[in-house]
């Protein structure tokens, strides 16, 4: 996978230490809903620092207001603070790894219907 724009990038390994590389956090979640394993570690890019950040303790701003490269509209950071500012900025809602994860796993048993 090409990452096109590296803030909005995510990574995933599993077990066997493959990676698979996303270039919008949508992706991973999509790919980590459907798959029967469980990945080992998760990265996310911070949309600020372009630093990389684990995912599951990142913070997360969804929003309509940022194209993201696959429209998934998910952007990464730090910490509470600045996830909250960027809500603020581009008209989003925080969200944290678990709630992302989660919304996106009641829209795949909505869509399966």
């Amino acid at each position: 996978m090409a990452i096109s724009q590296k803030q909005f990038a995510a990574e995933a390994f599993d077990a066997a230490e493959n990676v698979v590389k996303f270039d919008d956090a949508g992706c991973m979640l999509r790919w980590l809903v459907r798959q029967e394993k469980e990945a080992v570690a998760i990265y996310a890019v911070d949309y600020a620092s372009r630093d990389w950040l684990e995912a599951k303790t990142a913070m997360y701003v969804r929003t309509k207001r940022v194209a993201t490269p696959m429209g998934g509209g998910i952007l990464a950071f730090a910490g509470r603070a600045q996830a909250e500012a960027a809500a603020r900025e581009f008209g989003g809602v925080v969200k944290t790894f678990s709630e992302l994860l989660q919304d996106k796993m009641e829209w795949n048993s909505t869509q399966s219907r």
